[in-house]
């Protein structure tokens, strides 16, 4: 199983990975429909973790899903999605109290987005 840290560091893009099983362990990934985002989300669901994939783009993220789905074959966690700009203060606000409401525990967030100013 992996878990992926990236830094920016000095033009430099470094991973960092672990043993620790991803099984049945829920993720909420921002960025999570294109990128180093995807790659974590896949690596994640192989590994028996749950996602949700967080992004601007609500037909992206089906896209992402699907590919997601279609890469772990049978042995899969649970993909989800939420069409979310990571930039609206309000609607991230109003995410959390959603996530909050619905008791849904998660043990990483990976954040993954480029944001726009």
């Amino acid at each position: 199983t992996i878990v992926v840290v990236t830094l920016w560091h000095f033009g430099t893009l470094a991973f960092a990975t672990t043993t620790q099983s991803t099984n049945e362990k829920n993720a909420i990934i921002v960025g999570g429909s294109s990128g180093m985002g995807k790659a974590a989300a896949v690596q994640t669901v192989k590994n028996g973790g749950n996602v949700l994939l967080v992004s601007r783009s609500a037909d992206k993220l089906q896209q992402a899903k699907e590919q997601i789905e279609t890469a772990c074959g049978g042995n899969i966690g649970r993909v989800k999605t939420r069409a979310l700009d990571a930039t609206d203060e309000a609607a991230v606000q109003a995410f959390a109290n959603e996530l909050s409401s619905e008791d849904w525990e998660f043990d990483a967030l990976i954040v993954s987005a480029a944001g726009r100013a």
